[in-house]
């Protein structure tokens, strides 16, 4: 990880070389990581979760989220400011409905994955998320702030919608004793998929801020079609997953 996320940041024409020697330290400590965890008797993560499938394409949805999540808590801000050139008051200002949409969508989508399919609305929250990256493209200094605002909301409750079937449906098929290891997993490629989308968007926001010196709204609206790209890939998997609810595993036997 600490290779990962500092080859990351050197990512520019200036420590180009760094960057990628440490990208490369991390690949290969992640295969040494994966070779020990297999062997160990006790592994720190149980990588035999992802030999179900469901499990593997809800892991890679929630990585693809916390880019999402993250890149956009990010890059929206940062935006308005920059682009857009408003305070930092009304930046905040336009973050806070949306902050208070997703508190209030995330306990109703909880409610739903106990009626709908699971990649069913893990796949709408998706959509959803996509398109308020998209919506922004068409963001320019005459836009309002309430239409702002709008897109917003509409990515968080993209947001919400995902949180809970997300972590529900990744469980579909996973044994009683694997449960806690696959929580912990699914929380682990959440914050790791953040910290790697923020690296992202800053990185390709920097570059584009660089090919587009002239018309930094150009450069936001390519960080903000890339940000979209990416999360509309996760469709893929997040169809994959698959109507799961929670395996329960038969109970054994009683002895006397």
């Amino acid at each position: 990880m600490l290779a990962l996320l500092n080859g990351m940041v050197h990512l520019n024409a200036a420590t180009l070389e760094l960057g990628l020697a440490l990208i490369a330290c991390s690949i290969v400590a992640a295969v040494g990581f994966v070779v020990h965890q297999r062997r160990g008797a006790k592994p720190l993560m149980a990588l035999r979760l992802f030999d179900h499938r469901v499990f593997a394409m809800g892991g890679t949805v929630a990585f693809i989220y916390g880019m999402g999540l993250f890149g956009s808590t990010y890059l929206v801000p940062v935006f308005m400011q920059e682009a857009l050139h408003l305070p930092p008051s009304q930046a905040g200002a336009v973050l806070l409905p949306a902050g208070i949409v997703l508190a209030v969508t995330i306990p109703l989508a909880g409610r739903l994955a106990d009626r709908l399919a699971v990649n069913l609305i893990v796949s709408a929250g998706l959509i959803l998320l996509a398109a308020s990256f998209f919506l922004m493209l068409n963001v320019g200094l005459a836009t309002s702030l309430a239409l702002i605002t709008l897109w917003a909301v509409v990515g968080r409750i993209g947001l919400g919608l995902i949180m809970p079937s997300l972590n529900l449906g990744s469980m579909h098929g996973v044994a009683n004793t694997l449960i806690a290891h696959g929580s912990s997993t699914i929380n682990f490629l959440r914050q790791l998929g953040g910290a790697v989308g923020i690296g992202l968007v800053g990185n390709v926001l920097e570059w584009r801020l660089r090919a587009h010196a002239n018309a930094p709204l150009v450069a936001f609206h390519e960080t903000f079609a890339l940000i979209g790209a990416i999360t509309a890939c996760a469709l893929v998997a997040a169809w994959r997953m698959g109507p799961g609810k929670l395996a329960a595993t038969p109970a054994a036997p009683r002895t006397s």
